[in-house]
């Protein structure tokens, strides 16, 4: 199953070759640039890094939760999720850039 919580999408992937760089049962996902809101991830998971492609996953061990101030909780399940930020293409700079909260 893959998940979206606000401009953040989730999609279950099954291997994923990247390193650890966080380990624990809190992490800020995302903080809003304008709001000071964030996606903050709770539970037993890891972060996983592919540094030289840019791209972050999460391998959630047990029932983890994405909170943020302005979003419905969801609950993801065990599997490890590639991490994909919503992009909008900005017209007067004629580019792609990352949707700002």
């Amino acid at each position: 199953m893959d998940y979206r919580h606000g401009d953040l999408f989730y999609k279950k992937i099954d291997n994923f070759k990247g390193e650890s760089v966080f380990k624990g049962n809190k992490f800020v996902l995302a903080e809003g640039e304008v709001t000071g809101h964030c996606h903050t991830l709770e539970g037993e998971f890891e972060i996983l890094e592919d540094m030289d492609k840019g791209i972050r996953a999460i391998k959630v061990l047990k029932p983890s939760v994405i909170t943020h101030q302005e979003h419905k909780t969801i609950e993801l399940q065990p599997a490890t999720y590639i991490e994909i930020r919503e992009k909008e293409y900005n017209y007067f700079d004629k580019e792609i850039q990352r949707v700002v909260d």
